[in-house]
């Protein structure tokens, strides 16, 4: 959110959306807060000097704002937009889903993949930034950190690469009206099933980096 946010405490106003069709708008917005102070907290970029700690355990900082979500919010994708009073943004994806309802055509969203390419924090699984990758001979990619923390920013302040993969992906249901419910994939590792009722699993990519389990409940699904 620019360089003043290292070093001073800044007023910061966050909006959410949820995104889909919206007769072509293309997101709802659905909260808007009040002003609120964001203090320096532990920074990375490409500069600085690679830190394992970031990737693997996520930058601990302390909570600044709160918020329930609402029973009456729909399942699907949102983002978060965080505002300073300068006009700096950044913008931050998140996922509401009720696994337990999951039932016909289902879309499993992946932050399990969208965290593996992200390489807030010095280290992504594919690649290691300011530091030297580790390669595999029977793989095609570079492999980087084997262990990557959830909790984590994106790398740029676009929200990272999910936008352009699901952003179209839900647009085009929603404008044609096709019945569908929503899941991620780790939903599906903490409850160790794929729900009953689903019919079809649309997974949305880059759907390269599995679990194991995830692995194996897909093919049995399958």
């Amino acid at each position: 959110m620019g360089a003043t946010s290292r070093n001073t405490v800044q007023t910061c106003y966050l909006r959410i959306f949820r995104l889909g069709w919206y007769d072509g708008s293309g997101a709802r917005k659905i909260h808007h807060s009040d002003g609120f102070e964001v203090k320096p907290q532990k920074m990375w970029n490409r500069i600085n000097e690679l830190n394992p700690d970031l990737p693997s355990k996520g930058p601990s900082w302390k909570c600044c704002y709160e918020l329930m979500v609402p029973e009456n919010w729909c399942d699907g994708l949102h983002i978060i937009k965080i505002e300073n009073e300068d006009g700096k943004a950044t913008l931050v994806p998140f996922w509401l889903t009720t696994p337990h309802e999951a039932e016909g055509v289902t879309i499993c969203f992946s932050p399990i993949n969208i965290q593996a390419r992200n390489w807030w924090g010095g280290a992504s699984a594919t690649q290691v930034v300011n530091g030297k990758a580790r390669k595999a001979k029977q793989l095609y990619h570079q492999i980087g950190s084997e262990t990557l923390s959830l909790n984590r920013p994106m790398f740029n302040p676009r929200g990272g690469d999910f936008l352009r993969w699901a952003y179209p992906l839900v647009r085009f249901l929603e404008r044609h009206d096709i019945p569908i419910t929503y899941i991620t994939d780790v939903d599906i590792e903490r409850a160790e099933v794929i729900p009953e009722g689903t019919t079809h699993l649309v997974t949305v990519g880059p759907m390269r980096y599995w679990t194991n389990l995830f692995d194996d409940l897909l093919t049995e699904f399958c």
